[in-house]
């Protein structure tokens, strides 16, 4: 996986982290209330874990941004307030926005990966 690659997958996982969040829910009450081969056992418990490291990550790695940052991030991934709506409630330009957001997602996907914070991405390829 390139470092583009890596830098979409994280902006998706934030997209879907409202998704993982429910679909963990769900699998744990499969897991508890239906009978269940021990295959399907298997599988479940896999995906059960994939989605709690994958919740933690995210939920660690948010811990880094500053505030401004932490609330675009959340405001857009999360709530779905678009970079247009954001900038007028933090009363600064789109641009900030654009750039906040994408340098909060480089650093967040750097420390997912378990990189250096600010180690290794380019931004050249990451405009939007």
């Amino acid at each position: 996986m390139d470092l583009k690659d890596i830098f979409e997958q994280t902006k998706k996982d934030l997209k879907e982290f409202k998704i993982i969040i429910d679909r963990l829910k769900v699998n744990k009450l499969k897991l508890e209330k239906e009978e269940l081969s021990a295959e399907e056992i298997q599988l479940l418990q896999r995906n059960i874990k994939s989605d709690e490291i994958k919740i933690k990550k995210i939920k660690s790695a948010l811990e880094f941004l500053q505030d401004t940052d932490l609330k675009i991030i959340t405001s857009i991934f999360f709530e779905e307030v678009t970079n247009k709506d954001m900038a007028a409630q933090l009363n600064v330009s789109k641009e900030f926005i654009n750039r906040h957001k994408r340098e909060s997602v480089e650093k967040i996907a750097d420390i997912m990966c378990g990189h250096l914070v600010g180690s290794n991405f380019s931004s050249s390829y990451l405009q939007d």
